[in-house]
């Protein structure tokens, strides 16, 4: 967009006449955004908490603090999510300490609490569709599969064993939706899910 601006200066009984033209570049159009709770002595693990409508959408960091992305919830925590709540994952930064794209690990518990008119989804951070212009590039980027990497689900330690319960939840643009563990066997429910866009799952 151009924009003119005009102005009259007298000089020597003669009158100029000053055009400027400038270009307005588009403001900054970034939605707000919610990150979640973490627990420092812990390397950054989530701690037990809830993902609220009323704070959404969240935002999962592709890279966090010394330990990279440890999107983490350990066992004895519980990350539960309500209706209507857009979980999105930034791009992942390689380091020395992960690999692999942006994911959520559930080493602990995860309920996903969604609702017929109001699922719960997981997605893209280019996905302006749900949660609106997070990136805040006006949507010159669009979500792609395999932008980030899925949620897993698993034990590091016998004896631990994760749960988790997903009730209407959507799950977009990953490369593997959602991978289980043989230690999260029986202990999983699913029901109303939906996978779009992805590579896998």
């Amino acid at each position: 967009m151009t924009s003119f601006s005009f102005f009259r200066e007298q000089k020597l009984g003669v009158v100029f006449l000053a055009v400027f033209t400038f270009v307005l570049f588009p403001f900054d159009t970034a939605s707000a955004f919610s990150r979640l709770a973490r627990d420092p002595n812990r390397h950054g693990a989530f701690i037990t908490q809830t993902l609220t409508k009323a704070n959404s959408p969240y935002v999962i960091e592709g890279t966090f603090g010394i330990e990279c992305a440890n999107n983490t919830v350990l066992f004895g925590d519980t990350l539960t999510i309500e209706a209507g709540v857009v979980v999105k994952f930034e791009p992942f930064q390689p380091c020395a300490f992960s690999f692999g794209g942006t994911k959520l690990w559930i080493y602990g518990s995860l309920v996903v609490n969604g609702a017929e008119q109001e699922p719960v989804i997981f997605t893209s951070y280019y996905d302006d569709t749900a949660g609106g212009d997070t990136d805040g590039d006006g949507g010159i980027r669009l979500p792609q599969p395999g932008d980030w990497d899925g949620i897993r689900v698993d034990s590091f330690q016998q004896g631990q064993f994760p749960s988790v319960a997903l009730h209407h939840a959507t799950i977009r643009y990953v490369d593997k939706g959602l991978a289980m563990g043989a230690s999260a066997e029986g202990r999983t429910s699913f029901d109303h899910m939906e996978f779009a866009h992805n590579n896998v799952g």
